[in-house]
């Protein structure tokens, strides 16, 4: 049990998904660590309201900030915005996931930037964020085994 002083060292900030489904995305800083809990998108828009509010961490250089990422599940309401995490933003820090999260999450990252590329008027390569970000370290834990 943790003693209730240390939890007011405890800050957790929703960057996205607070009020609806989609973005699912929260910061948890404990002892001066930061740990990001899924990086999702909202399927419903194709505007800045599609990705986290990672603005509200407070700085331009999330790797310095974010010490990892943890992702809970494969729906791209928890995992869709790892491309702009990475290829946009630039975070170049640890992502964790189980096995069978990793395997599907990467097959629906690759499914669904073809269905943007194909929707796409803007010229963009929006195949490559994805491709990228698949191809990132990203690290399996095993059911009940510790990931770092």
């Amino acid at each position: 049990m943790v003693a209730s002083s240390s939890l007011s060292s405890v800050r957790i900030t929703t960057l996205g998904g607070g009020q609806d489904i989609g973005r699912s995305c929260v910061a948890v800083t404990l002892g001066g660590r930061m740990v990001l809990f899924d990086c999702g998108m909202h399927m419903g828009y194709t505007d800045r309201r599609r990705f986290p509010d990672f603005a509200q961490l407070g700085g331009d250089d999330l790797t310095s900030l974010i010490d990892c990422v943890f992702i809970t599940h494969y729906h791209l309401d928890h995992c869709g915005a790892l491309p702009h995490l990475t290829e946009t933003l630039g975070y170049r820090g640890p992502i964790y996931m189980t096995a069978p999260t990793m395997a599907i999450a990467r097959l629906l990252l690759k499914d669904y930037a073809q269905i943007i590329a194909k929707e796409s008027t803007s010229g963009e390569d929006t195949m490559q964020k994805p491709a990228k970000c698949v191809r990132v370290q990203l690290t399996s834990c095993g059911l009940g085994q510790p990931c770092v």
